[in-house]
């Protein structure tokens, strides 16, 4: 019989995994919460509210499928994070300035965040860590001119080529700048 044993990842790696956790809940959460106060504020029109949520969401899933390979995921998530602040100010109460000006303040920082991923479009850019292949590749110092050439989101992952003008990354005889490596979301590389 063996026994599951949990990986060895560190107490930094499990303090980046807690951190990932605890930020990918808090959306669900305030999502959560946000259907309950609006199906439960008006009781009478709980179908038809539901029904708008769920035409919603699905206008929502078919336009990732073409948003996210045009925009890549970085730009994508900061405007869907500054849609959500702009819908939150204009829901919240008129009174209450200080909701107001922190959702405000909220807007204006993903647009600056925005405008800055436009400029310089690796600013919000994902790092492979070394454990990947692409990792291996970029850091690794055996390929020192190894690079990512071209990257492409789809709705599956990230995609990568990366290649090297100088060095063989595999050590197979080729024409400088022939031989490049596929990556899905940094692994399962492909020569």
């Amino acid at each position: 019989m063996t026994a599951w044993v949990l990986p060895h990842l560190g107490l930094a790696g499990w303090g980046n995994l807690l951190f990932c956790y605890v930020v990918y809940v808090v959306p669900f959460i305030f999502a959560g919460a946000i259907l309950t106060i609006i199906l439960s504020s008006s009781v009478a029109a709980v179908g038809a509210l539901y029904s708008i949520d769920l035409l919603a969401a699905g206008l929502g899933c078919v336009l990732f499928f073409f948003l996210l390979p045009f925009l890549g995921a970085p730009t994508l998530v900061t405007l869907l994070a500054g849609l959500a602040l702009a819908l939150a100010v204009g829901w919240s109460e008129r009174r209450d300035r200080a909701a107001r000006l922190v959702g405000l303040a909220g807007v204006a920082a993903l647009a600056a965040v925005a405008v800055v991923q436009g400029i310089r479009p690796s600013f919000l850019d994902f790092v492979p860590v070394p454990d990947k292949e692409m990792g291996t590749f970029l850091d690794d110092g055996r390929y020192p001119n190894a690079r990512i050439e071209q990257t492409t989101w789809t709705p599956i992952g990230r995609i990568d080529v990366v290649g090297d003008d100088q060095e063989n990354l595999w050590g197979y005889p080729h024409p400088p700048g022939s031989y490049k490596i596929l990556t899905q979301d940094g692994t399962a590389h492909t020569a």
